[in-house]
């Protein structure tokens, strides 16, 4: 069964957080190879680690993991002086997820993957980065990520609407229209109600619909709660799939130590009633979620 089919079946599970559950794991010095607080060189050196996780959250019951890359961009690599090596990084992210996912997977069962693919720390609206140097950024990431091995690409936690588009140009120059990848758009709604650089859930549709985007849905920013208004905006009009992938609500301050607040299953119970609410497709968790049931 490919990843479309599954989709058609019924209510689809991604995973959860990668970056909390690598802070989480205390990871030796030695590992981040003098590049503290970049995950993504974790495939390169603690591939172990990286599919430790990946296995928690399919053995959990997730139909899909996300790999570890999304800061896997050359321009955000390029902070780190790896810019260079962002095809070995991305190509790997996407094989340890693979290797994961096929060992878990039964006829009965599929398992899937999808290429992360983040925002970066620059905006093109706010003219922080060329739109061509951001396309083409992403185009090497995107090959990178579906030569590994990933059956879809989710472009998440958008920003701006022009770094949408120019992942969804590089996306396709990528697949050359092949139908059989699926494109994963996933955009964050501040505490403010609209975008970091203001646009709304509504306006958003209205750029995001004629680019033929497969599942359209909102990460990030808060906790389930505040995501129905919006998620109410989507359903109204959005004729794909339709995810939320929430955080585990605000995150605090304790002891010096950023924490998400909500347990689990109160972030289950409030996510499933958005499922309920709003007739959503594919549900997951962002910041501050684990594998733990």
């Amino acid at each position: 069964m490919d990843l479309r089919a599954r989709l058609h079946e019924g209510l689809f599970l991604m995973d959860g957080a990668m970056g909390t559950q690598i802070q989480a794991s205390r990871v030796a010095p030695e590992a981040w190879l003098d590049r503290p607080g970049c995950n993504e060189i974790l495939n390169l050196s603690r591939p172990d680690l990286i599919a430790d996780i990946h296995r928690r959250y399919l053995e959990t019951g997730c139909d899909a993991v996300e790999t570890n890359s999304f800061g896997g961009s050359p321009l955000t690599l390029a902070e780190y002086g790896l810019e260079d090596k962002a095809t070995e990084i991305n190509r790997s992210a996407a094989r340890i997820a693979r290797e994961v996912a096929d060992e878990l997977a039964t006829a009965e069962r599929p398992r899937f993957v999808f290429g992360s693919v983040g925002p970066g720390a620059r905006l093109a609206s706010l003219g922080q980065v060329r739109f061509e140097q951001l396309r083409g950024a992403y185009r090497v990431q995107i090959e990178a990520l579906l030569e590994g091995g990933c059956d879809g690409i989710i472009v998440e936690t958008c920003q701006d609407p022009l770094q949408i588009k120019a992942a969804v140009i590089a996306f396709r120059e990528v697949t050359g229209g092949d139908r059989g990848v699926l494109l994963y758009v996933s955009f964050t709604i501040e505490t403010s109600g609209t975008m970091l650089v203001g646009t709304d859930a509504s306006t958003l549709l209205a750029v995001v619909e004629p680019l033929r985007v497969d599942i359209l849905g909102i990460n990030c920013g808060t906790g389930p709660g505040p995501m129905r208004v919006h998620l109410d905006t989507l359903a109204a009009e959005w004729p794909g799939f339709l995810a939320v992938m929430p955080n585990a609500g605000l995150p605090v301050l304790r002891s010096g130590v950023v924490t998400y607040p909500l347990p689990p299953a109160q972030f289950a119970a409030e996510t499933a009633a958005l499922v309920r609410k709003c007739g959503l497709n594919v549900v997951g968790g962002c910041c501050g979620t684990t594998p733990e049931p």
